[in-house]
């Protein structure tokens, strides 16, 4: 599924990676960090700043760590939506996650 959502970034085809990203949920497949990662990537390919968003906290309320990649598309979906307010609070959860830990360990 994870390179089935993938290969949908190339061709900016979000709503088919939404299909299958939706398809996976209700069959009870198992969705992980490369999983939202790849689905996060489609939406803010084809400029779906508010999917990429909405993405990023399902994935930070299913207890999975962001990665570098997925907290880069959500600062830059914040950004392009210009809104300092939920910014202020994307940072907040992302301090109260693992991806901090995560950062500093990437920098070393």
């Amino acid at each position: 599924f994870n390179a089935a959502i993938s290969s949908f970034e190339k061709s900016r085809e979000w709503e088919r990676a939404l299909r299958l990203f939706v398809a996976m949920t209700q069959s009870q497949v198992e969705r992980n960090t490369i999983t939202f990662t790849a689905i996060i990537n489609v939406c803010e390919n084809g400029g779906q700043w508010e999917k990429v968003l909405h993405l990023f906290n399902i994935m930070l309320q299913s207890r999975l760590d962001a990665d570098t990649i997925t907290c880069s598309s959500a600062i830059s979906a914040h950004e392009a939506r210009g809104d300092k307010a939920s910014f202020l609070q994307l940072l907040a959860s992302m301090e109260s996650s693992n991806w901090m830990n995560l950062a500093q360990s990437n920098t070393n």
